[in-house]
């Protein structure tokens, strides 16, 4: 029941971490622990570790990510709350656990059809919003959040270093969605200027995205570059024969005289 009990904590996540590797060597672990508010409390030495383990790989953190470092030889203090992280990790698993008991697990199961099977039963894990990272957002939501801070040349800076540092993680999506959703959102916003810098980088970073063309052409004509939106849709129709946008907007182009210089 233990055994039980501890793998399925260990799959609702937060971001309590134990000590582990050469650190281990350096102090006994005690055999009980204290101050458990979430993990049942007679939770064997092996399952707390495990449920731990899983835990830090999912946010892929350490031990200090929520427990205070100890000096060498010492045992760090387990049971202290003085870590906001440790406190916010019992949040995570009780919202996880509610999801999971209270939500998924009374959601009503998709009917078989003749093309699709009844879908097997939801359950999300830590994993599944924090992706290997200690705070679980999009790529688009931290190049955002940058870009309002520090200007365009910051945000794009961070999209190409998250980029190099993630890119076979799985922790961002670095297709051409994230990037199409910013520049799209940009437009609607009237800054054109800002669009077609990611949308630039966008096309360059996936060149076989019709619908990053697309709105490549859109950045352009938004800043007055006829001939480059025309280029731009041209290819996005190229690359998607079937985007009736880009036929539309090419067609638009066509029909109006240029403006006089």
């Amino acid at each position: 029941m233990r055994r039980a009990v501890a793998g399925r904590m260990m799959a609702i996540g937060g971001v309590a971490l134990l000590w582990a590797g050469s650190a281990q060597a350096q102090f006994q672990l005690p055999d009980k622990f204290t101050n458990l508010k979430v993990l049942p409390k007679d939770i064997s030495k092996e399952d707390l570790i495990r449920t731990m383990r899983g835990w830090s790989g999912a946010l892929g953190v350490r031990c200090d990510q929520c427990h205070e470092e100890a000096p060498p030889g010492t045992r760090p203090d387990f049971a202290s709350d003085t870590r906001w992280e440790k406190r916010a990790a019992r949040d995570m698993v009780r919202m996880v656990a509610a999801l999971n008991g209270d939500y998924l697990a009374h959601l009503e199961a998709r009917p078989a059809s003749a093309t699709t099977p009844t879908s097997a039963a939801l359950h999300v894990e830590c994993v599944t919003c924090h992706r290997g990272l200690p705070r679980p957002e999009t790529i688009d939501s931290v190049v955002a959040g940058v870009l309002a801070k520090d200007g365009v040349d910051a945000a794009i800076g961070k999209y190409k270093e998250l980029r190099e540092r993630y890119l076979t993680s799985g922790s961002y999506d670095f297709s051409d969605r994230p990037l199409n959703a910013l520049g799209e959102r940009l437009l609607g916003e009237g800054k054109g200027g800002e669009a077609l810098a990611f949308l630039k980088v966008d096309t360059e970073l996936n060149p076989s995205s019709g619908s990053a063309a697309y709105l490549l052409g859109d950045a352009k004509l938004a800043t007055g570059d006829r001939d480059g939106a025309k280029d731009a849709f041209e290819k996005s129709l190229a690359l998607d024969p079937r985007n009736p946008r880009a036929r539309r907007k090419l067609e638009e182009l066509k029909a109006a005289p240029s403006p006089k210089p």
